[in-house]
Formats: C-alpha cells, sequence, structure tokens
C-alpha cells in the first residue's frame, strides 16, 4: 500500500509558506514552512523527490497567482509549472545534501539558499 504521508506533508509546506505571506500575515510561520518538505524528500526516492518538489511548487504558486485566471487564463498554468521548477530544482538539491553526511550547519542553511535564488 502507497503511503500518502510525503504527499500531504509537501502540500503541508506549500499551505504553510501561502500563510507565511503578507495576506495572512502569519510571518513566523515561514521559519518553519519548509521543515514538511524536507522530510519528505529526506528519504524518498530521486524521481519521486522532484515529483514531491513539483507538487509543492504548484500548490504554493497557484495560490498565490490564483488571481491571473482571471486575466490569463492559459498562461497562469504555463507560469504556475514554470515557477514550480524553481521547488524542483531546489528539492533535488536538498535530497542530494540529505543524502550526505554533511553537517547539521549547512543542513539548516538550506531552505536559505532555496530563498536567496
Amino acid at each position: 500500500m502507497k503511503s500518502y504521508k510525503p504527499i500531504f506533508l509537501c502540500v503541508l509546506s506549500a499551505t504553510l509558506l501561502i500563510l507565511s505571506f503578507p495576506g495572512y500575515n502569519f510571518y513566523i510561520i515561514a521559519w518553519i514552512a519548509l521543515v514538511p518538505f524536507m522530510i519528505a524528500i529526506r528519504k524518498a526516492r530521486f524521481c519521486d523527490a522532484a515529483l514531491l518538489s513539483f507538487l509543492t511548487g504548484v500548490v504554493f504558486y497557484y495560490s498565490l497567482i490564483y488571481w491571473m485566471n482571471y486575466v490569463a487564463f492559459a498562461a497562469t498554468f504555463f507560469l504556475v509549472f514554470y515557477l514550480a521548477v524553481y521547488f524542483v530544482l531546489f528539492g533535488i538539491y536538498a535530497r542530494t545534501c540529505l543524502d550526505r553526511q554533511l553537517p547539521a550547519f549547512i543542513k539548516c542553511v538550506l531552505p536559505a539558499v532555496f530563498w536567496a535564488f
């Protein structure tokens, strides 16, 4: 039986990221928003980590730019998929770093690396 826990963790992480934005003003959540995402991809296979990262990116970015559906419906989906690629790149990078025996400091800095780019 397939576990849905990683999918739930990725959607939870996207939701926490959404809540940290100005419309909701739970900005303190941004400090822990990527933790469920990191837990989900930590033991996932490479392809699964990429798909989970893509799911997180799609949920996050679609929730941020939902208003574009009223302006350009088709462009919204292209933009969401394009922006979700950034999550995929970060997910692959984070998965690779979490695999190796790196110091805890480097693992703690991973979310900051994500937001820097």
